[in-house]
């Protein structure tokens, strides 16, 4: 079973990584996607959980599958992400 702090923190860490990967920040993508600031920085410190809405819009955001975002083994080339924006 998951413990759903530690995977929370996990997905978080991973969000900070592929967006990295983009040339973005969490907060960048938080205003392009129309996320308050707030959700995305209690997100990124574990104060709270983010709602499936909220984790799909970041996907979308991103242009990765939810499939893919959550997933536990490191499943999303980042370099590969970055190569496909030009």
């Amino acid at each position: 079973m998951y413990d759903t702090e530690e995977k929370c923190m996990e997905l978080a860490e991973k969000l900070k990584k592929i967006c990295e990967a983009k040339g973005s920040t969490p907060y960048k993508l938080a205003k392009e996607a129309g996320i308050s600031s707030s959700t995305i920085s209690e997100f990124l410190k574990g104060n709270s959980k983010p709602r499936i809405d909220t984790l799909l819009i970041i996907c979308n955001q991103l242009g990765i599958s939810m499939t893919d975002f959550l997933e536990e083994r490191e499943a999303v080339s980042y370099t590969h992400l970055r190569a496909h924006e030009t």
